[in-house]
């Protein structure tokens, strides 16, 4: 069985506490955009570029990490590259001086739209195991284990004690 929070998967699906991570850091990001304006309303525009440039990397990390997960192609990646996309536009009407109030609405509303295909479009794996203890208990289980082994949403265990 697989533990821990890691990030990484093997293209069947997910697991709850990685998505929910991925969300985590999606909300990261969030209150990092409330950071970056309330920094680019005061004129710091160095804390504003080395913020803008953590989002970049947290986008990528989760992207490389859904892609491990689910596979290329998915359509919450192909949002966060948009998400990256506006970053780097973002980061170019800062240096240019631009009102950046558009590219801040722009940035926020395109995490709500990776956040939904996160929500939505990654399905939780689960994990169900059986631990018999006896041979004769086997023929009350077996039914259960090889519906939920062919079940594309459960990864099935047994384990003989």
């Amino acid at each position: 069985m697989r533990r821990g929070i890691c990030l990484s998967g093997n293209g069947t699906g997910m697991r709850k506490k990685q998505k929910q991570k991925i969300l985590e850091i999606l909300d990261t990001l969030v209150a990092a955009h409330k950071a970056v304006k309330n920094a680019a309303g005061r004129g710091n525009i160095e804390n504003v570029c080395a913020v803008l440039a953590e989002c970049q990397q947290a986008a990528a990390a989760v992207g490389n990490s859904i892609e491990q997960s689910e596979g290329n192609g998915h359509p919450s990646v192909s949002c966060l590259e948009e998400y990256c996309e506006m970053l780097f536009q973002a980061y170019g009407a800062l240096e240019e001086g631009r009102d950046m109030d558009e590219a801040f609405r722009g940035l926020e509303k395109q995490l709500a739209r990776v956040e939904v295909a996160v929500k939505s479009g990654i399905p939780v794996r689960k994990e169900a195991v059986f631990f018999p203890y006896k041979a004769s208990m086997w023929d009350s289980l077996e039914s259960v284990y090889l519906a939920l082994r062919e079940d594309p949403e459960y990864d099935a265990y047994c384990v003989p004690i």
